[in-house]
C-alpha cells in the first residue's frame, strides 16, 4: 500500500488473509486503547503511523491517529471480518473474470492460474467491475477475432511487379479502351455519373474496349493474386498483470499488445475517473489528507472526502 506521501506498508505474506491479520494485530497491538475520543485529539497534535495509514487508505479508520483511537472498529475480529468480506468479493470477481477470460491472464502448464505466489494481487473496487469486466472483454474479442492486412514479406517482389504493371501497362490501357466514352458523351449536363441501364450495359459488355480491359483483368489476376500478396495477422497476444485502485483511479498493468490495446486501457481508466468506486453512480476524483478516491458526492460526504481540484 502506498500514499501520495510515498510512504510506503508492504510486507510479503503467503495470504491476503495473514497480511490482513497482521496489520489488524498491529494497529491494535494487545491492549487497545480507547480512552480519547476524537474531539480530545483535535485539541493536540496527533502522532501518524505507517498501519493507520494503510488501513485508511481503504476507509477502514479516520487516518493518522494517537494510540490508534480513532478506529472505526473495536476489535481486531470486527474489523478482520469487514476486510475479508472485501477480499472475498475481489476473490470471486477474479476467478470470474479467470473463467470468462482465460486467454488474458497468466496460466501454469495446466492451464491453471498461478497461485497467488506467483503472481500479483487484484484488487477492483465494486463499482468498477462492469469498467474493468467490458474492459476485458472488449480486448479478448480484438485479440482472438481481429485481423489486419500485411504484405506478405515473400511476396514483396511480386508486389513491386505488380504496381510496375499497373502504373505502365494497366492504367494506360484503362484510359484508352473506355467501353462508356460513348454512353457518357451522350448524357445531359449534370448526369455525368448516372449508370446505364441493364440494356445498354450489355450492348456496353460487347464492344472491343470491353473485351480488352476483361483481358488485361484477366491477366492482372493470374500473375499477381491478391489473396497471396498480402496476409492477414491477429494482433499480438495479451497477459494481463494486475488491476488495481492507485491514487483513486482504476491501474491495468499488462503484457504485450498494440497502440489499439492500449487505447482501450486509457480509456477505462479514464472511466473509472468519472465513476464511483462504491455505488458505480457518476463521481469525481476527492481527497482526504493524502489519500484519493473517486467517489460520488453522497460517498465522499460520508467518508469525509473533498472534490480534488488538482492534477495527480
Amino acid at each position: 500500500m502506498k500514499n501520495s506521501e510515498g510512504n510506503n506498508y508492504s510486507i510479503r505474506f503467503k495470504s491476503k488473509t495473514e497480511a490482513i491479520e497482521q496489520l489488524c494485530l498491529k494497529v491494535f497491538g494487545a491492549t487497545p486503547v480507547y480512552e480519547s475520543s476524537l474531539e480530545d485529539l483535535k485539541t493536540k497534535e496527533s502522532q501518524s503511523c505507517l498501519e493507520c495509514d494503510a488501513l485508511a487508505s481503504h476507509g477502514y479508520n479516520d487516518g493518522p491517529c494517537d494510540k490508534h483511537t480513532n478506529m472505526k472498529y473495536k476489535s481486531v475480529e470486527e474489523l478482520k471480518e469487514h476486510i475479508l468480506s472485501e477480499i472475498e468479493d475481489g476473490d470471486i470477481f477474479e476467478e470470474y473474470l479467470f473463467k470468462k477470460y482465460p486467454r488474458l491472464f497468466p496460466t501454469n502448464e495446466n492451464g491453471e492460474l498461478l497461485p497467488q505466489s506467483q503472481r500479483c494481487w487484484n484488487d477492483c473496487p465494486i463499482g468498477w467491475m462492469s469498467i474493468v469486466d467490458s474492459l476485458f472483454g472488449c480486448i479478448d474479442d480484438y485479440v482472438s477475432h481481429h485481423k489486419h492486412t500485411e504484405i506478405n514479406p515473400k511476396q514483396r517482389l511480386r508486389l513491386k511487379l505488380r504496381q510496375l504493371y499497373w502504373k505502365y501497362v494497366r492504367d494506360p490501357i484503362y484510359r484508352k479502351f473506355n467501353p462508356y466514352r460513348d454512353f457518357e458523351k451522350r448524357l445531359p449536363k449534370g448526369a455525368k455519373f448516372a449508370s446505364p441501364s441493364n440494356e445498354e450495359r450489355e450492348k456496353i459488355n460487347k464492344t472491343f474496349a470491353a473485351r480488352i480491359r476483361n483481358i488485361v483483368s484477366t491477366i492482372d489476376k493470374i500473375l499477381f493474386n491478391r489473396l497471396d500478396l498480402y496476409i492477414g495477422v491477429s494482433p499480438p497476444s495479451v497477459t494481463i498483470a494486475q488491476y488495481k485502485e492507485k491514487f483513486g483511479t482504476l491501474r491495468v498493468y499488462y503484457d504485450g499488445g498494440n497502440d489499439v490495446v492500449k487505447g482501450m486501457v486509457r480509456y477505462a481508466e479514464h472511466l473509472s475517473s468519472l465513476t464511483c468506486q462504491d455505488t458505480g453512480k457518476r463521481g469525481q476524483l476527492c481527497k482526504r489528507g493524502s489519500w484519493y478516491a473517486t467517489l460520488c458526492d453522497e460517498e465522499a460526504q460520508k467518508e469525509g472526502y473533498k472534490p480534488c481540484k488538482e492534477d495527480i
